[in-house]
């Protein structure tokens, strides 16, 4: 969904189980760290999307999310 970014925004992460978690926003992290649930404030413009990795294996990546 595209729109403009008008008010505080989160990339809220949620996930099955415990991973090592990285939010990515224009190919730079932004955040790394472990669990199975992260919130990490969208504070700037650009292509946001999450990584999370198990057992040294990249688990899961997201679909990137687009503020403007």
């Amino acid at each position: 969904r595209r729109g403009k970014l008008r008010e505080k925004a989160e990339v809220i992460v949620s996930l099955p189980a415990e991973a090592d978690i990285k939010v990515v926003c224009n190919g730079e992290t932004l955040w790394e760290g472990e669990g199975d649930e992260a919130i990490v404030p969208a504070e700037q413009k650009g292509c946001y999307r999450v990584e999370a990795c198990r057992n040294d294996l990249v688990w899961i990546l997201s679909n990137p999310i687009f503020v403007k």
